[in-house]
C-alpha cells in the first residue's frame, strides 16, 4: 500500500466513512464536469466515479502523488484551494485542444509544465464556475479562478491556509477505449453555523426564581419605626392596587401588575413590562 493510500484509509476509519457533501447533488457535479470539458477543451468525457470528503488540509495533501499537475486556485488575490490533474486528464485536455480528440494511445510519462497549466485553465475555469453554481457558496462571491502551477503538494501546503477542506475526487473516461483520468478539487470547507443554544437543562429550568411583589415604597424615620406595634394602620401615600410592581432580588423591575384575588387568595394580574421598558425582557401582550 502506498503512503498516500494508507493516510486516506486511516482517515476514513477515523471518520466512519465519507461525509455527505453540501455542494450539491452528485448528479449536478457530474454534469458540471462533462459540460466544462466540452466548453473549455472540446473534450467529451464520462464521469466513472465521484466521491467527496471533508478533512484537514494536511491529510488531503498527503493523498496527492508527485506526478500530478497541481494548479492553485485564487479568489481575488487570495489562495482558495487547488486542482490536481493526473497525467491522463492533462494529456487528454491538451490533445483535444491541439488535435481535436485524444489519441487512442497514452503518451509517454513526462513532468508537468507551466504550459500544461495554461492549456488546462479554460477547462478548470468552466468547471469551477459550474461547481460554484450548485454549491452552498453560491452567494459568497465569484467562483475562484485557476492561477499558477504548483510544483508539488509540499508547495501547496506552504501557500494554502491550514484548516478543514472539502475534496471532490473524480475518475473520468476520456473517450478512447482504455484511457482514463483523474481530477481532485480542494476547497476550504464552509464555516459551520453555530447551533442555537437550548433554553437550558431540565434541572436549571426547574430551579426556583424569586420575585417580590411591591405595592409601594415609603420613607419612614427610624424614630417612627421604633414606635410601630401590632394593630397599627400605616398609610401608604400614592399606593394603588392597579400599580403593583414585580421586582427581582437584585432590584430589577420585571413587570407591572394589578393586585387582586384568585381562588380565595391574594394574586396579581400581569399588565406588561415595567414603565420605561426596563427589565430583563418584555412580556407578550394579551
Amino acid at each position: 500500500m502506498e503512503a498516500g493510500q494508507g493516510t486516506g484509509l486511516r482517515r476514513l476509519l477515523r471518520s466512519g466513512g465519507l461525509r455527505a457533501d453540501a455542494q450539491g447533488s452528485t448528479r449536478s457535479l457530474r454534469l458540471a464536469v462533462v459540460r466544462a470539458a466540452e466548453q473549455g477543451a472540446g473534450l467529451r468525457l464520462t464521469v466513472l466515479g465521484l466521491r467527496q470528503e471533508e478533512a484537514p488540509l494536511d491529510d488531503l495533501l498527503a493523498d496527492l502523488g508527485d506526478d500530478l499537475l497541481i494548479v492553485l486556485l485564487r479568489q481575488g488575490s487570495d489562495p482558495a484551494g487547488l486542482a490536481a490533474l493526473d497525467a491522463g486528464l492533462r494529456d487528454a485536455l491538451i490533445e483535444a485542444q491541439l488535435a481535436g480528440t485524444p489519441s487512442p494511445l497514452s503518451p509517454d510519462p513526462r513532468p508537468s509544465t507551466g504550459t500544461d497549466a495554461a492549456l488546462a485553465a479554460p477547462f478548470l475555469a468552466a468547471l469551477l464556475a459550474g461547481f460554484e453554481a450548485v454549491s452552498d457558496r453560491a452567494a459568497s462571491g465569484p467562483a475562484p479562478r485557476p492561477a499558477e502551477r504548483l510544483g508539488s503538494a509540499r508547495d501547496a501546503a506552504l501557500v494554502l491556509t491550514d484548516g478543514a477542506y472539502r475534496a471532490v475526487r473524480m475518475t473520468l473516461d476520456l473517450g478512447p477505449k482504455g484511457r482514463e483520468g483523474g481530477l481532485t478539487l480542494l476547497r476550504p470547507a464552509p464555516e459551520r453555523r453555530p447551533v442555537a443554544a437550548s433554553p437550558g437543562p431540565p434541572a436549571l429550568l426547574e430551579a426556583e426564581a424569586r420575585l417580590d411583589v411591591i405595592l409601594a415604597r415609603i420613607p419612614v424615620e427610624l424614630s417612627a419605626l421604633e414606635g410601630w406595634e401590632a394593630g397599627m394602620v400605616v398609610p401608604l401615600p400614592g399606593a394603588d392596587a392597579a400599580s403593583v410592581r414585580l421586582v427581582a432580588p437584585d432590584g430589577t423591575d420585571c413587570a407591572t401588575a394589578r393586585l387582586g384575588q384568585a381562588g380565595g387568595r391574594r394574586a396579581v394580574r400581569l399588565d406588561g413590562p415595567p414603565a420605561g421598558g426596563a427589565g430583563p425582557a418584555s412580556l407578550p401582550q394579551p
